[in-house]
C-alpha cells in the first residue's frame, strides 16, 4: 500500500500574532499623526508677517477656520460674548463688507474686493515687533498711491496672532 497524499494540517495558530497586528498599526497611526503635526508645525507662520499673510490667504479663499486659528483670544471672546461662533461670525463680516471704511482700515481692505471680484494684492511695507506685540504695515493693492496702514499682531503661546481690536501703536 501507498502513502496517502494530501495536504498538510494548518500550521498551529500563534496566540500573540493579533495582538502584535494591533501594535504595528497603532504605532504606524502614531507615527503618521506625529509626522502630519511636525508637517504642520513647520508651515505655521514663524513671523508676524508670515501670519498676515496667512491670514490674508485664508480670507481670500474663505477659509473661516484658518482665519479663526490665526485671531488673539480676545478676538474670539467677542464671538463668545455675542452668543455666536468665530467661523459664523466671520462669516457675516466677510458678506458685509464691501469697501474700506477709511485708508486707515487695513484690515478691512484686505476684505474688500477689488475690480474683477478677486482679493486685492497685501504688500509688507514693515515689520516693528516689541516683546509679544507686533505691528505689521501694509499696502493694499499694487499701486503707490493705494491704502496703507497697520496691523497689530501679539504672541500667544508663542504663537503670533491678529488681535483686530487693538490700536496701533501711536
Amino acid at each position: 500500500m501507498g502513502a496517502s497524499v494530501g495536504t498538510p494540517p494548518p500550521a498551529p495558530r500563534r496566540p500573540g500574532r493579533p495582538i502584535a497586528a494591533i501594535v504595528i498599526v497603532v504605532v504606524l497611526l502614531a507615527a503618521a499623526a506625529v509626522a502630519g503635526y511636525a508637517r504642520f508645525r513647520a508651515h505655521e507662520p514663524k513671523t508676524p508677517a508670515q501670519t498676515l499673510t496667512s491670514f490674508v490667504g485664508a480670507a481670500s479663499a474663505g477659509d473661516l477656520a484658518a482665519i479663526c486659528d490665526l485671531l488673539a483670544a480676545s478676538n474670539l471672546e467677542v464671538f463668545d460674548d455675542q452668543g455666536t461662533t468665530c467661523e459664523d461670525g466671520f462669516a457675516q463680516i466677510l458678506a458685509r463688507v464691501a469697501q474700506p471704511r477709511s485708508d486707515d482700515d487695513a484690515v478691512a481692505a484686505m476684505f474688500a474686493a477689488s475690480p474683477g471680484g478677486r482679493a486685492p494684492n497685501v504688500h509688507v511695507l514693515a515689520e516693528h515687533i516689541d516683546g509679544d506685540r507686533a505691528e505689521v504695515v501694509v499696502r493694499i493693492g499694487d499701486r503707490p498711491d493705494d491704502p496703507e496702514g497697520p496691523v497689530v499682531l501679539v504672541r500667544e503661546d508663542g504663537t503670533w496672532k491678529l488681535d483686530l481690536d487693538a490700536a496701533p501703536p501711536s
